[in-house]
């Protein structure tokens, strides 16, 4: 019951963002500013967001090297699309668990270590979104209007700042991450049990856990490679998409409109239906000066080129597994049940 109740809470906050993002538009300008979208450049973006999933899929493997080498990549991408799918249409993103579910049933390995694996690889999606902002806020942070909104004039009078404190944030945990053994065994022994800093101490621990699944500092470093040409290629998706709008952005804008875009599609409504609206409008007005019908219009195209290939393509590729959306959902249920 709870979990109906929260979906339609997410229903609802999605309906209440996309009225917030058409007000003080003109729908019928929108509407001409898709149709005019180049057809082109609209394909050229689904493509290529097709493609950064064998990026992902690359990675899986890597990170799975140490369980089973070679694992199959076909069965790593169909996997991983259907994880996303199950991601957009069911309540809760319950597909991030139907990824490593999926994958074990298929290849017959172990569950709780294929899960790890997999929150090893979304820790390095926000880590890699977190570098490219920090890279746009060290070395193009100038390229924000000089009247813009409060918020963005404070990021573009602190942007290199914050984006050091960013930047070595990452680094260092990665550092952390590679050398956790000794790090977290002098952290413990110069902190006090129950103390406020043993209780950050302890969090930190438990936030690098997931990555000794990795067994070695090779797979880790592959990983992150992957990771890199991974969202380079969803840059690359969504320069692909603002062009077939006429926008003026280029690469290095996109790592801005990434943060934004990550953000929306993480907060808890289908498919981040709403929040992904709202955030890229808001960056596309504010940061870049896009006329809100266009900047609309573009995110709407933006979020239907992320989604709508990948809810198509998981809907084949489960039907190949000969799955049904229910019967995954039937088997996640039982599963998060086993393990309480």
């Amino acid at each position: 019951m709870k979990r109906y109740l929260w979906f339609g809470l997410s229903l609802l906050l999605s309906l209440i963002l996309i009225l917030i993002c058409f007000r003080d538009t003109d729908p019928r300008e929108v509407a001409r500013a898709l149709s005019l979208a180049h057809p082109g450049y609209l394909a050229l973006a689904v493509a290529i967001g097709v493609v950064s999933f064998t990026g992902r899929a690359l990675r899986w493997r890597t990170l799975l090297s140490h369980l089973r080498p070679g694992v199959p990549l076909g069965g790593l991408f169909s996997c991983t699309v259907i994880g996303f799918m199950l991601s957009y249409v069911l309540p809760l993103r319950v597909g991030e668990l139907a990824r490593p579910i999926l994958l074990a049933r298929r290849e017959k390995m172990s569950k709780a270590s294929v899960i790890a694996t997999v929150a090893v690889a979304r820790m390095m999606d926000f880590l890699t979104v977190l570098l490219f902002f920090s890279i746009y806020l060290i070395g193009f942070s100038s390229r924000l209007p000089v009247a813009g909104s409060p918020w963005i004039q404070q990021m573009r009078a602190q942007g290199i700042q914050v984006g050091w404190v960013i930047l070595a944030a990452v680094l260092g945990l990665y550092i952390t991450v590679l050398t956790r053994d000794r790090v977290f065994r002098f952290l413990e022994a110069k902190t006090r049990e129950g103390s406020v800093l043993r209780k950050l101490v302890d969090f930190l621990h438990a936030m690098v856990r997931g990555f000794e699944v990795l067994k070695g500092g090779r797979a880790l470093a592959v990983g992150m490679l992957y990771t890199l040409a991974t969202w380079s290629l969803i840059d690359l998706s969504i320069l692909a998409g603002l062009k077939a709008f006429g926008l003026p952005m280029d690469f290095i804008d996109v790592f801005l409109l990434l943060a934004f875009l990550a953000v929306g599609i993480a907060v808890p409504t289908p498919a981040g239906l709403g929040s992904y609206q709202f955030l890229g409008m808001k960056c596309l007005e504010e940061v870049y000066g896009i006329h809100s019908e266009v900047a609309l219009a573009a995110i709407w195209a933006q979020w239907c080129i992320a989604v709508v290939p990948v809810m198509a393509l998981g809907a084949i590729l489960i039907w190949k597994e000969g799955l049904s959306v229910g019967q995954v959902g039937r088997m996640l249920q039982s599963e998060r049940e086993a393990s309480r």
